[in-house]
Parts: C-alpha cells; structure tokens; sequence
C-alpha cells in the first residue's frame, strides 16, 4: 500500500508559474485519455493502460502521457469495481431464478456485459453458452447502473507521478546536498523539453515517523485559490 504524506515546499513564484502550466496540460490530457479509454472499454471489455495515444496533441512528453493513462486508468478501473459491486447487488436481491443469477454474475466477474458470445466454463465439461436474453438482461442493468453515477472528472485530477517525469531524493543523494535547509528535492520535468526545475522539501516529524520505504512516486496538488500541495 502506498501512502502519501504532505510535505511544505519552498517555491518561487516563477517555479509555481511552470508547475501550474503542466498541471493544467496534465489535465487537459487525462480528459482526452478517458475518452479513449471508454471507447475501448465499450469495445473490448476492459481498459489498457498501455494503449496507443501518440495521436493526442499535448506539449507533455511521451513520458507524462504514459504516467498520465496509468493514472486514468487506475481511476476508471475504480470506478468500474464500483459499479461491479452495483450490478452483484441487484443481481442476487432479485426474484431471478439461481442458474440466471450465477450467469449474471459470471458476466460481471469478467466484466463482459458487453459481449455478444459468452461461453461460461464448466470443469471438465463443455462449456455453457449464455442465452442472448440473459447477456442483453445483463447490458440493460449494467447501462441503468452506469447512468445512475456520473463517470469520474479527470477536469481536476492532481499529478500522480513516478520517477520518469518527477525525481525524488533525500538531501544526501541530491546534488543539492549540501543545502542543508531542505531534506528532500524533487527534480520535476516541466513543458520545456530538457529544462526540470528543482523543488525543495521540509520534511516533518509525523512523516519521519511512519514506517516504511520511500517509493519512487510524489503527488502536486493545485487547490482551487492557485496554491500548490507537494
């Protein structure tokens, strides 16, 4: 389990400035990549999280459109989790006879209310083909479900970032290391290709207590009033 923990920044206002300019495109393009990503759901069943988007326009680089569709889709596979849970719920309170049931659930396990031929294994035997009158029962819960709840808005995502666009480090690996102010820097790639900048970090006793391995992973948030989170 990962845990994030807010740690105070030192930033300059021309460094926020080039941070709040990638969040915004962040944004923007986590937008983009959830439409992509329905499109797919709806087709095949499932979300990829390594799908082909080198055709979204964006000044980000290659590596924050990877970090960003990983970040989409953890959310969206959430949401679906979710709505599985849902459809189980209605399915196993209904007055629908057993063997319905447990094809409807078989449907959902896998996610496959959206599939035409559905075969349901059976051990050692051949496997059972779902009636389409029991796959289009399952489409016609699974859409009344999904218009009951508004999909996740990716309008005001935060950045979730690994170590490809966002370089954390402890004051003795940096090479600001003998800033002796700050414990921890984050090097931050920004819309300049080839031009990070550094951010400084205060550490603070609650998150040097927590047990645990610092991960290669910082989240920047962007409050409504402009004011940065690290």
């Amino acid at each position: 389990m990962i845990r994030t923990y807010p740690l105070k920044h030192s930033i300059n206002r021309g460094k926020q400035q080039k941070i709040t300019r990638v969040i915004k495109q962040y944004r923007h393009l986590a937008c983009q990549i959830a439409k992509v990503q329905w499109v797919e759901f709806f087709k095949n069943q499932r979300f990829n999280k390594d799908l082909d988007i080198k055709s979204l326009a964006t000044p980000l680089s290659a590596r924050y459109k990877q970090t960003c569709q990983y970040q989409v889709v953890g959310v969206l596979e959430s949401f679906i989790s979710n709505r599985q849970n849902d459809f189980l719920g209605i399915v196993w309170r209904s007055n629908l006879d057993s063997k319905t049931k447990f094809e409807l659930s078989y449907i959902a396990n896998h996610k496959l209310w959206f599939c035409n031929n559905i075969q349901m294994p059976q051990g050692k035997s051949p496997a059972i083909e779902i009636g389409c009158q029991t796959i289009g029962l399952a489409r016609a819960i699974f859409k009344h479900i999904l218009k009951k709840h508004y999909r996740p808005n990716l309008c005001y995502c935060n950045l979730a970032l690994d170590n490809k666009v966002a370089k954390v480090q402890p004051r003795e690996q940096s090479e600001k290391k003998h800033a002796k102010k700050f414990d921890y820097w984050i090097t931050l790639s920004t819309l300049e290709k080839g031009q990070p900048i550094v951010l400084p970090l205060l550490t603070n006793s609650f998150f040097e207590s927590k047990n645990g391995k610092l991960k290669k992973f910082c989240q920047i948030n962007l409050k409504e009033s402009g004011e940065i989170i690290t």
